[in-house]
């Protein structure tokens, strides 16, 4: 029984060999054929020495074989076949049967094994799609990585700029804090770093209303490091790095229209300054105005006004509001003319 086990064992080996395909070894193919006729042959004979022995050492009754042969008349010779021919069917019959038994057990085991090998294969081949998978998303994944640092890197380097124009702003401010406080010693009160504050703000507005304005602004590619977008003047698409944003103006689609009809009526006005500087004659001049301020009406006012705390920054009961730039300058002005004699006498 361990023989045949062991056939069982070699051929299953071998149908999984076979199924590799090109990747079988053949060595082994053979091997495994070498040794399961090898044994089927000693199957063969092992069988030949069990009937053999059966034959010889059949007891009937208490009668062998040998002795059941001795006849003396035909009819107890047949009388002999008859009951060996009875045994033997008997025998090979329980033989047959313990073998089917035997049989089905092993086909039993076959399917089971086989079932097993199919869900196995099955397993490996889900892991395998699976595996494939984690490699695609840990590649996508890197990639996404690599994209995000790159843009963090961009934000840290345009955060670092927009620190050190703050800071230059910053020291702006307080250069012209200097100035506003040396220049106005001789006042009754210091000038207030608000017109400054309010100076620099309509500076950053009108920089931001000079950008270029643009609507329907999309990212252009997968990665989110391109934008598509129209200009809102003459309606031209544009694709611009992400970085390069801030030199735009994004407003809505329907604000879009109106600075089409700016644009159309700047260049009418142009062409409309055009037209009266080609019709000039050429002995004609424009003269400009002449601007003067003698000296000493200008210090007589400049001490009169600072004497009334009328300067930048301070409020007249009269009149509400913040300063505006022109009168900055020129209290700025003022100050200067009334620091030109002291310096003079000096």
């Amino acid at each position: 029984m361990e023989k045949q086990e062991r056939i069982e064992q070699l051929r299953y080996e071998l149908s999984i060999e076979k199924q590799r395909g090109a990747m079988a070894d053949a060595g082994k193919i053979v091997d495994i054929e070498e040794e399961i006729a090898y044994l089927e042959q000693q199957n063969v004979e092992e069988s030949q020495q069990e009937v053999a022995y059966i034959m010889d050492n059949m007891d009937l009754d208490g009668v062998t074989m040998r002795d059941m042969f001795k006849n003396d008349t035909p009819e107890s010779a047949e009388s002999s076949y008859q009951v060996v021919r009875i045994v033997v069917q008997n025998t090979l019959l329980e033989r047959d049967e313990h073998w089917m038994v035997q049989i089905k057990e092993l086909q039993e085991r076959l399917a089971t094994e086989t079932a097993a090998k199919d869900a196995a294969l099955a397993k490996a081949d889900e892991a395998g799609e699976a595996n494939a998978k984690l490699v695609t998303e840990l590649r996508d994944v890197r990639a996404e990585l690599l994209d995000v640092e790159s843009k963090r890197d961009a934000a840290v380097a345009q955060l670092e700029e927009v620190k050190a124009e703050v800071k230059q702003k910053e020291s702006h401010i307080d250069d012209l804090r200097q100035q506003i406080a040396v220049g106005a010693v001789q006042a009754t009160k210091v000038i207030d770093v608000g017109d400054a504050m309010t100076a620099w703000k309509e500076q950053k507005k009108r920089e931001e209303e000079a950008k270029p304005a643009i609507y329907d602004v999309e990212w252009a590619d997968d990665k989110r490091s391109t934008y598509t977008a129209k200009l809102a003047a003459t309606d031209e698409v544009i694709t611009f790095n992400y970085l390069e944003k801030g030199k735009y103006r994004e407003v809505s689609a329907e604000e879009a229209p109106q600075f089409r009809i700016n644009t159309q009526e700047s260049e009418h006005r142009d062409e409309d300054h055009a037209q009266p500087a080609a019709d000039l004659e050429e002995g004609d001049q424009l003269a400009p105005p002449t601007w003067g301020y003698p000296e000493e009406a200008t210090q007589e006012s400049a001490g009169h006004e600072l004497a009334q705390g009328n300067v930048a920054g301070s409020t007249d009961p009269e009149t509400e509001g913040p300063p505006t730039r022109a009168e900055f300058e020129e209290l700025k002005r003022r100050v200067s003319a009334l620091e030109l004699p002291q310096s003079e006498v000096a």
